[in-house]
């Protein structure tokens, strides 16, 4: 059996190993999805320390070529509304490497519209965890992709 997702951002399927999956938008199968996303995740690594409280639009230098951003926070309340300069395809990994968990509100107006997150509802980022978000074009949003 074949499935093809044509976008990437909330496709959630129970797979038992016998299915091939074409990433139509990443074009790549499953068998070497993982270490494709592996790569380009490893790649462009940049850090952010968003203290407290909230950081609306986070601009972090050379955006384009940032795959992964390590994020600092001082105290559970830090929240970042939304992230300036996304490209279209772009994948993006926040991974929280404080000890205390950060938030990324869904379509917050705080942050320019086109810096926003869009996903079913706020992602909570706890310590020593990641989220992955991947930018479109088609709607000007980082969108949560769901593993």
């Amino acid at each position: 059996m074949t499935v093809k997702i044509s976008a990437l951002s909330e496709a959630v399927l129970p797979l038992t190993g016998e299915e091939e999956v074409l990433l139509v938008q990443a074009g790549v199968t499953r068998r070497s999805a993982a270490k494709n996303l592996a790569s380009v995740i490893l790649s462009g690594v940049a850090t952010a320390n968003i203290g407290a409280g909230q950081t609306d639009n986070l601009v972090v230098p050379d955006i384009e070529n940032v795959h992964r951003i390590r994020v600092t926070s001082t105290n559970d309340a830090a929240v970042v509304t939304g992230i300036a300069g996304g490209t279209d395809g772009q994948l993006l990994l926040l991974t929280n490497v404080s000890a205390f968990a950060f938030t990324l509100p869904n379509e917050n107006t705080s942050s320019t519209d086109v810096n926003r997150f869009s996903s079913n509802g706020d992602t909570y980022v706890p310590a020593k965890c990641s989220a992955l978000f991947i930018y479109d074009d088609e709607i000007n949003r980082w969108t949560k992709v769901v593993l």
